[in-house]
């Protein structure tokens, strides 16, 4: 039979053991970051805001987000809950040549689009 510093020894060990399991806190999968893109749209050739311009992300994890400036004509836009990595951004306007930029988003940041007017037919 087990003396009683043997039987304490078992309980010990058994309680030492539980009490990790109980005490330790469920692993959860951290969600990943979500990051946002924000900046203003400009003409190129008269530095005027531009409104209603639609900034798109085209590839990467985040491809198919978008936003949609302002219509108070500030030109700002906001393309919020993205991941973080590389990706494609494009700016379209009705009347302007569009362009893309690459970034690569680590953190909330800040990217501004200067569009070229598209020539008159």
């Amino acid at each position: 039979m087990f003396s009683n510093r043997s039987a304490l020894l078992l309980f010990g060990l058994t309680l030492g053991g539980c009490g990790n399991i109980l005490s330790s806190p469920a692993t959860r999968p951290t969600p990943p970051a979500r990051f946002s893109l924000t900046g203003r749209v400009t003409d190129n050739t008269t530095g005027v805001a531009l409104g209603n311009v639609t900034v798109t992300i085209v590839d990467g994890a985040n491809a198919g987000w978008f936003g949609v400036t302002a219509s108070d004509g500030s030109g700002a836009y906001t393309i919020a809950g993205l991941q973080p990595g590389g990706f494609t951004a494009r700016a379209r306007a009705q009347h302007y040549n569009e362009v893309s930029k690459g970034v690569t988003l680590t953190s909330n940041q800040f990217l501004n689009f200067s569009l070229m007017p598209s020539p008159v037919p």
